[in-house]
């Protein structure tokens, strides 16, 4: 159940892809997937930022693939300007990495880096407890979930059907937006976008109501910034479109898409 205002859904802080998709809805999964090093746990985390610092929302979010620490990292980063790794601690920069680094501490942003544990021992307690801390969950996002486990030996296929079912399971149960993240092959043409056939996890492609395929654009790329893509490859309910996006990875963020 969402604890803003707005019932319909959260936004994703890029306003052409909210005008695109529409917010993320309760009781929906929306898969984010590109291949290694395209920026999908860049968008995630965007988006997480968004609605727990920009919008006052709850936000749980599970990531195996990496620490508390570095995901508080990199939406410090995003949030203050601060590039991930600045090492001055008596300058400007420092005093505004301190100063959002204790927003953070005191957002509804809820953190889980377990890696080989079930969607029920691990984000389920999770959203049990945001929800009876705030009353409700505006946002979940699950990031690397073939990390997570159902049973041992499972096939890595039966294993993604499962999950993103519990995860659909959940979307109902707590009446909140489900954000995941996923893999695709790196396509065999150099600078070639990303394809729903070449996603890892078949299951997203299938059970999710949403997915949303990243490209790094290699030719635009500069010391600063560099150009990202997002594809609607799927949506249930809204047309199919990109949209172009500027990626400051040093800042661990992703900004334009403006009306």
């Amino acid at each position: 159940m969402s604890t803003l205002a707005s019932k319909a859904g959260v936004s994703t802080g890029w306003p052409n892809l909210d005008d695109l998709i529409g917010p993320l809805a309760p009781g929906t999964v929306t898969t984010v997937a590109g291949p290694p090093g395209a920026g999908v746990t860049t968008v995630l985390l965007n988006v997480a930022r968004h609605v727990a610092m920009d919008q006052g929302g709850v936000v749980a979010m599970s990531a195996p693939g990496e620490t508390v620490e570095a995901i508080r990292d990199r939406i410090v980063a995003a949030g203050s300007g601060v590039p991930l790794g600045h090492r001055g601690a008596d300058d400007e920069l420092y005093a505004a990495r301190l100063a959002y680094l204790r927003r953070t501490a005191h957002a509804p942003l809820y953190l889980d880096a377990s890696a080989g544990r079930s969607v029920d021992q691990v984000i389920r307690p999770m959203l049990r407890h945001a929800a009876v801390q705030h009353g409700g969950v505006d946002l979940l996002i699950v990031d690397d979930p073939n990390l997570l486990e159902v049973a041992p030996g499972v096939p890595f296929d039966r294993l993604m059907s499962q999950v993103y079912r519990d995860l659909s399971e959940m979307s109902r149960e707590f009446e909140v937006p489900v954000l995941v993240g996923g893999d695709v092959s790196r396509p065999a043409r150099s600078g070639a976008r990303p394809t729903l056939g070449e996603m890892r996890e078949q299951a997203a492609a299938a059970l999710s109501d949403t997915v949303i395929l990243v490209h790094r654009d290699e030719t635009h790329r500069s010391a600063a910034a560099e150009r990202v893509e997002l594809t609607v490859a799927k949506a249930r309910r809204a047309p199919l479109g990109a949209v172009s996006l500027t990626a400051e990875f040093a800042l661990a963020r992703l900004v334009g898409g403006a009306r």
